[in-house]
């Protein structure tokens, strides 16, 4: 492919280091025929749709084995989205298992490097302890297998974001995958769409369903305030997707040079920005709009004055006749109605003083490592209410530490993500991707807000996979303004240099 092998000539190896090698080559290998013996076994008894689908999901990466590695991280681009329950957990989880599995045994066979250092790793480190720490914190003994699940999938979130830091490893790389993602969410804003005049049904059954009955809306004469949710099943989770992908998609129409491709990614940013006003989110509009004032302040010398006066004008157009059409026309709530209506306790909202408050009065019961990574809801009259604020989740989960181990890794991207404005990169179009990486961050950690990412197993994916895209290109950067100045070789750090992903 289009990287070779880079194989290390060391001459006799101990027997020692042979015996390593041995092992982990053959235990990965092992691992995944135990596990595919356990499945079969299971399915010959007592056959399950979701658990087959686990299977053929094990069937296609083993493919994997036979092309590069990057193909394995477009793959999960894509599938991660629409996810299954499976009878031992997620299909992301699983499958973002066995790919870093896969590239365990083709690195130790092909003697490359097994893994690269990130400079996240120090905070990813401390922030994964966190979430073992917590585990010594569940108090009650009938929810450590919930906790272990969760911890699992956070191993595999982290996976995801270093297998993109590893295989995502040139220019052409990172605007591949980040067509790939932005395609995913077009199919999921689409879905959205599609429930505007089909809630409640199925569009791949067993697997891909459009929400409640009828969307969340209320039955009259007709369905009336559905606020969609698309194939998330969730209006807030799509909608976020949506507004912190949109912007990439407005930059691939601009680069598109084929007629057909300029229109499909119109269509695309069309089909985004009706879903999200459908969902009728007051948190992701806010988003969306904060976005687009970002990418006006970061490219204002490049718009121009006029050019950004029209932009503004024809965002606030669209933005009311949109919601015009889809509040008139269709079953879909106002979103600006629901702005109208919105009442303040002091600074926070009506309808999250409910939640903020009981949820931090709670996790200051165990204030430092919290009360476990698993989020119980309780029943009956032990029954509380998800926090609806990320931060306030990892206090509640994971304690004071574990919320400041994840801003750490926060800190850390957004310290990654400045490097678009370094001379001889900031107009370029690596310099412009990652500059709309980092509005992408910005607004994500705005809208953790009024929600949080950390109760299902689609959005920690989005997230650490924006962790992933800043971080990539972030070293690719660095590697083309070192190579422009080959004056100094040393300021390459070895942590930029690329891996081979064969």
């Amino acid at each position: 492919m289009a990287h070779g092998n880079t194989r290390i000539d060391s001459g006799p190896q101990p027997v020692a280091t042979r015996v390593v090698d041995l092992a982990m080559r053959t235990i990965p290998m092992i691992a995944m025929a135990v596990v595919a013996a356990f499945f079969a076994a299971q399915q010959a008894v007592s056959p399950h749709h979701r658990a087959i689908k686990g299977l053929v999901i094990m069937g296609l990466t083993a493919l994997m084995f036979r092309f590069d590695m990057v193909y394995s991280v477009y793959l999960f681009g894509v599938l991660f989205a629409f996810p299954s329950g499976i009878s031992i957990g997620s299909s992301n989880t699983v499958l973002m298992t066995i790919i870093p599995m896969i590239w365990a045994v083709r690195a130790t066979s092909s003697r490359v490097p097994l893994l690269r250092r990130s400079p996240l790793d120090l905070a990813i480190g401390a922030f994964l302890l966190m979430h073992v720490a917590a585990l010594f914190n569940v108090g009650e003994t009938a929810l450590l297998s919930q906790n272990v699940i969760v911890l699992w999938r956070q191993l595999s979130t982290c996976a995801f974001f270093y297998c993109i830091y590893m295989f995502v490893n040139d220019e052409e790389r990172l605007f591949r995958f980040g067509r790939i993602v932005c395609v995913t969410c077009t199919l999921v804003m689409l879905t959205a769409v599609i429930e505007l005049f089909f809630p409640g049904r199925a569009i791949i059954p067993g697997w891909i369903g459009l929400a409640d009955k009828f969307g969340g809306g209320s039955l009259g004469y007709r369905i009336e305030g559905l606020r969609v949710g698309g194939s998330f099943e969730s209006h807030g989770m799509l909608a976020d997707f949506g507004t912190q992908l949109i912007l990439f998609m407005v930059y691939f129409a601009v680069l598109a040079r084929n007629p057909m491709e300029k229109a499909f990614w119109i269509a695309a940013v069309g089909t985004t920005f009706t879903a999200i006003m459908a969902t009728a989110n007051r948190g992701a509009t806010s988003g969306l709009i904060l976005g687009f004032f970002l990418a006006l302040v970061y490219f204002r010398h490049r718009l121009g004055a006029t050019r950004m006066a029209l932009i503004v004008i024809a965002g606030v157009v669209g933005l009311v006749a949109v919601d015009t059409v889809l509040s008139e026309k269709t079953i879909a709530v106002s979103v600006l109605d629901r702005f109208s209506n919105t009442r303040f306790e002091g600074f926070v909202p009506e309808n999250r003083t409910m939640t903020w408050g009981p949820t931090l009065e709670e996790a200051l019961e165990k204030p430092f490592f919290g009360h476990g990574p698993f989020f119980d809801t309780g029943l009956g009259l032990t029954k509380r209410m998800w926090p609806h604020n990320g931060y306030l989740f990892y206090f509640f989960t994971l304690g004071l530490f574990g919320m400041l181990a994840f801003l750490w890794v926060v800190a850390k991207v957004f310290k990654e993500s400045r490097v678009w404005r370094a001379p001889g990169l900031r107009d370029t179009r690596l310099g412009t991707f990652i500059a709309l990486s980092q509005i992408w961050l910005l607004v994500l950690l705005v809208e953790q807000m009024r929600t949080d990412h950390q109760r299902d197993d689609i959005y920690p994916y989005i997230v650490w996979m924006c962790f992933g895209v800043i971080v990539s290109g972030a070293a690719i950067a660095r590697r083309r303004l070192a190579e422009a100045s080959p004056q100094s070789p040393s300021a390459t750090p070895a942590s930029t240099r690329s891996v081979t992903s064969k």
